[in-house]
């Protein structure tokens, strides 16, 4: 399935379409020049145009494939190759990054955050040193999100001429199993070399963000920070994020004690590229096939009468094989 999510979330994303777009002029461009004015939209307008338009899918994956080939063409002379060592090392971009390839902002300040499967790791920085000059730089500060995280087994920064990159190695085969760990859910995401999946796009689609659990008073200013200079705002609370559902659990996962997954029905999955084998696949009747993480995202309760208490953070690794038939 090329494009999987939630059907109210198409229509919410058809809704944003239509206020984004002047379809007036648009439907009289030629392609080539559609083109040129959905590279400047948002993934959540493409989903949207998709929905509004069937025959439009085709031009939207190619415009979401080809932002991220330039994306990497900013980081390397040689995408193929670039794509290449992604694949076989199952390695996802991740992090404030990916937030900028959903609302198609240039961010040349941010760093390549790349998670990396446990066993792939070595091979994906000696390619980063071999081909791109990569060198070692700093240890990341002590108040970082990953820092002490048993998700995580290690961790490199390097440099190169093109720009900063932060690989972090998965504690696990499953490289997605640090993802819920981020210090929001804004940046529950992640890119692999053909696909992008958006974990809370609910809440993305309205620029809003819940902080996780673990954050402290010491970090949380920092985590607010980051998402605010990509045009986001932290909420305090799921019940802050959608107050007209007071007393009632918080729609679309949102509930902190919503067990979740990524590729999940509330999540948002496009595959923009030929991959053969994705990472998590959802099948045309919605089942999900391949390895993926679970979570209860945690923190302040929304206002439904058992979820007013603080709740726990849990994730674990969860391999989810359905048949798909």
């Amino acid at each position: 399935m090329l494009v999987a999510c939630h059907p109210d979330f198409r229509a919410q994303a058809a809704l944003a379409c239509h206020r984004e777009l002047d379809h007036k002029s648009y439907w009289s461009l030629p392609i080539a020049r559609q083109r040129e004015v959905l590279r400047h939209h948002s993934l959540f307008t493409l989903v949207g145009l998709s929905t509004v338009s069937l025959a439009s899918e085709p031009l939207v994956l190619d415009v979401l494939r080809q932002r991220w080939l330039a994306s990497l063409a900013a980081l390397t002379n040689d995408v193929a190759a670039m794509l290449d060592v992604m694949r076989r090392t199952r390695a996802v971009l991740s992090g404030p990054r990916v937030l900028a390839y959903i609302d198609a902002v240039d961010t040349p300040h941010l760093p390549w955050q790349f998670i990396v499967a446990s066993q792939g790791f070595d091979d994906f920085c000696d390619w980063l040193k071999t081909h791109e000059g990569a060198r070692v730089d700093n240890l990341p500060s002590a108040t970082d999100v990953f820092s002490s995280n048993p998700s995580v087994a290690g961790r490199r920064l390097f440099r190169t001429k093109n720009g900063y990159f932060d690989i972090i190695q998965s504690a696990s085969t499953n490289v997605l199993l640090p993802i819920p760990s981020y210090s929001s859910t804004a940046l529950v995401n992640y890119i692999t070399a053909d696909e992008i999946c958006v974990g809370y796009p609910f809440l993305a689609l309205r620029n809003l963000a819940l902080p996780a659990y673990h954050l402290t008073p010491r970090n949380y200013p920092a985590a607010s920070a980051e998402i605010e200079r990509l045009g986001y705002t932290m909420a305090q609370s799921a019940n802050a994020a959608y107050p007209d559902y007071h007393g009632r659990c918080m729609p679309y996962g949102v509930c902190v004690r919503c067990p979740r997954f990524l590729g999940d029905g509330f999540s948002l999955m496009v595959r923009f590229g030929a991959v053969a084998r994705p990472l998590v696949d959802v099948t045309p009747s919605m089942k999900v096939v391949g390895q993926t993480v679970a979570w209860t995202w945690g923190g302040n309760g929304c206002g439904h009468q058992h979820c007013m208490t603080r709740a726990k953070f849990i994730a674990h690794n969860s391999l989810m094989v359905y048949s798909s038939t």
